[in-house]
Order: structure tokens, then sequence, then C-alpha cells
């Protein structure tokens, strides 16, 4: 019988760190992303491991880009402060990062972003739970007012 690899206890003076390399790749594909994208968008997430977070980045996987990686390294990228930002009013997305957050740079403006395949339509009663107003119109889940 093979020896099981379950449960097996690995001391941290064998663990490899990151290193600086792999930080300085983040600040620079992300400095890259601004460049590159002129809409950004900070995001909460509770699980990016599900099937409905995975299936989002496959849909705006031509047009966008998704970086999940460290807090820290995405706000030096961005700047901490307005003498260290990379670019004007970066410093201020610098200041949102913390938590479970992500960075979405796209290049589809809002109003492309938004308009997408239609809701279930038995998401709606959750969506108003939340605060959100919307109703329900033939089927089609729809917001009455803009949410904040």
């Amino acid at each position: 019988m093979p020896k099981s690899k379950r449960n097996k206890v690995v001391t941290l003076a064998k663990t490899e760190k990151k290193g600086k390399d792999r930080k300085v790749s983040l600040i620079d594909s992300v400095r890259e992303a601004i460049d590159l994208y002129p809409h950004l968008y900070v995001f909460r997430y509770k699980n990016m491991r599900n099937n409905a977070f995975k299936n989002m980045k496959d849909a705006i996987k031509d047009t966008s880009k998704v970086f999940l990686g460290s807090n820290k390294v995405m706000q030096v990228a961005f700047g901490r402060d307005q003498e260290s930002e990379y670019r004007e009013n970066l410093h201020v997305v610098s200041e949102r990062l913390s938590g479970f957050t992500g960075v979405l740079f796209t290049q589809l403006s809002r109003e492309e972003d938004g308009k997408g395949d239609p809701m279930a339509h038995t998401i709606e009663p959750k969506l108003r739970q939340h605060g959100m107003p919307a109703k329900l119109d033939r089927g089609v889940v729809e917001l009455l007012a803009p949410y904040k």
C-alpha cells in the first residue's frame, strides 16, 4: 500500500517565498493594464472559486482583465498617496483595496458592461431583500432607480 500524502506536516523552513520578482511583475502588469484599459472597477468577493466567477471571467477575457493579487502590492502599483500615484487620482483606488477585493480593468463602458444576458427571474426577491430597487417585468429583472 502506498504511503498517504494527506495530513503531511510541512515545515515552513522548506517552503519557498514568492520573492520580490513576483511582486515586481504584478506591479508591472497592473501598471500595464492601467495604460491599456480605459475603465477600472474595484469589487469585493466572497468566494472566487465558484463557477459563476469563472464563467464571468471567461465571458469577458477578450475585453477585460481581472487582478486578485496581494492588496498591498497592488496599492504600490496604483500609488498609496498623491505623491507616489502612478496616474492622477489612482491613490483613491488604492485606499479601497482591503480585504477580499479585486480589480477589473475593461475596455467596455459602464453601459456596455451592464448589458449582458438577462438575470434569472428567481433572483429578483433576493435583490430587493438587499435593498436594490428592482421589479420583475415579463420575466425580466429591471432596476427602478440607480443603486448606490
